[in-house]
């Protein structure tokens, strides 16, 4: 069996086995088990590689789609030397808002940092973003890209004895993490992941499910499916939203 390379694809380390990693392809996660931790490593390091380097599918509507989405920039300026409040982490090469302090500034977890002091970073290598702020003195000017905002209805798998159940939930996706409640907005919430580290793709055989592949931090392995409603809903302004911002 072949599977291919795209830049939708992710891999990560587990804890199933000794030296065990796992490969996410499109409706499909392929467990792999390397000889020794080094032998692993190289593999997870050339997968990675392969991932970056590999061309788009220009069959794939989830990435068709994406690309259609404009994004939606805001700035984030201190003028005085203060903590930031944020803790960046890195999704390949981007720096990522991992958390937030709503006290300290306005900058809303899962944006992606773009601009340093009027210097675009959305093509520079992680450390050399970083290396930008480490000593920084004011005025310190930032962009950042929101993460994307969505909710609506979706049917959502059970799990394990009921994963051929499928029952309504509402789910909202803001601040890079997918949440689903029920009885609608503002219903009892069921859970919640941080889409970090999170791989999304058409079921193969039916082309009709998203399949939204979740890995635990403690490398446990959790999965949930859910069923596109096809409805268009209301999206509300996010919260904490800078008072300066633009599109």
């Amino acid at each position: 069996m072949v599977h291919k390379i795209s830049p939708s694809c992710s891999v990560f380390e587990t804890n199933l086995k000794a030296f065990s990693f796992e490969v996410v392809v499109a409706g499909l996660v392929l467990h792999l088990q390397g000889s020794s931790f080094e032998d692993s490593l190289r593999w997870i390091a050339t997968l990675k590689a392969a991932i970056n380097n590999s061309p788009p599918d220009e069959t794939d509507p989830l990435l068709s789609e994406a690309l259609r989405l404009e994004d939606t920039f805001y700035y984030a300026d201190f003028e005085t030397k203060q903590p930031l409040g944020v803790v960046l982490e890195r999704s390949k090469e981007w720096a990522i808002v991992k958390l937030a302090n709503p006290e300290l500034s306005q900058v809303s977890v899962g944006s992606a940092l773009a601009s340093v002091n009027g210097e675009s970073v959305v093509l520079k290598a992680y450390e050399e973003t970083i290396a930008m702020l480490t000593g920084w003195k004011p005025p310190l000017n930032l962009i950042f890209r929101r993460a994307p905002v969505k909710e609506g209805w979706l049917k959502k798998a059970g799990v394990g004895k009921k994963a051929s159940k499928w029952k309504n939930v509402w789910v909202d996706l803001r601040e890079g993490k997918l949440s689903w409640f029920k009885l609608g907005p503002g219903g009892t919430l069921l859970g919640a992941m941080p889409m970090i580290g999170s791989a999304v793709a058409l079921d193969p055989e039916t082309e009709k499910f998203l399949r939204i592949r979740y890995l635990k931090s403690s490398r446990e392995d959790d999965r949930s499916a859910v069923d596109y409603s096809g409805e268009e809903p209301t999206v509300p302004r996010a919260r904490g939203q800078p008072t300066k911002q633009r599109t």
